[in-house]
């Protein structure tokens, strides 16, 4: 059932609301939410109207709503619609219910957006130490390589081995 005075009051407040943001620059959470909170009432309670076509348009009008407020009008809403009427309890339980779920939601939001803010630091750090690194390990690679080839080879090998024999003949003979 449609209460079309419990939506021309909540489209009026939604559009107060909405032109004082505008005005007024204010990006509080707690007005956001009871905007967003308006709108998806409207929507929810615009989906009880009967005329198809109606109902699309004013689908239509909620959603521009939040971009052009001033544009919106819904004369042909309050004008074809007063047989259907709803409880306003059961109206306000809903829209007490969307906005506690909706600042739940932007409480989980936030909390999402700070993890990603955490985790994209750490993984700076690590790709800046990992960088480092890597660059540690070239320069070392490079050093190895310049010092190796100055090694004699043999030499190390024929001293090995002398150390080998002369371990061999004092364990074998003590």
């Amino acid at each position: 059932m449609f209460d079309s005075e419990y939506f021309k009051n909540l489209l009026n407040e939604t559009t107060a609301l909405i032109t004082n943001k505008a005005e007024e620059g204010n990006d509080g959470e707690e007005m956001e939410a009871r905007i967003e909170s308006n709108v998806t009432t409207l929507k929810y309670l615009a989906k009880e109207i009967t005329d198809e076509e109606l109902r699309k348009k004013t689908l239509k009008r909620i959603d521009m709503l939040c971009f052009e407020p001033e544009e919106f009008e819904m004369s042909e809403v309050r004008n074809r619609m007063p047989e259907i009427r709803k409880s306003s309890e059961f109206s306000d339980r809903i829209e007490r219910d969307i906005l506690k779920y909706t600042k739940r939601l932007h409480g989980k939001v936030k909390e999402f957006m700070e993890s990603v803010d955490v985790d994209s630091k750490v993984l700076g750090e690590v790709t800046d130490k990992m960088s480092r690194n890597l660059m540690g390990t070239s320069e070392t690679l490079r050093s190895l390589k310049s010092k190796g080839q100055n090694i004699p080879i043999l030499g190390i090998l024929t001293s090995v081995m002398v150390t080998f024999v002369a371990m061999y003949f004092v364990i074998r003979f003590l």
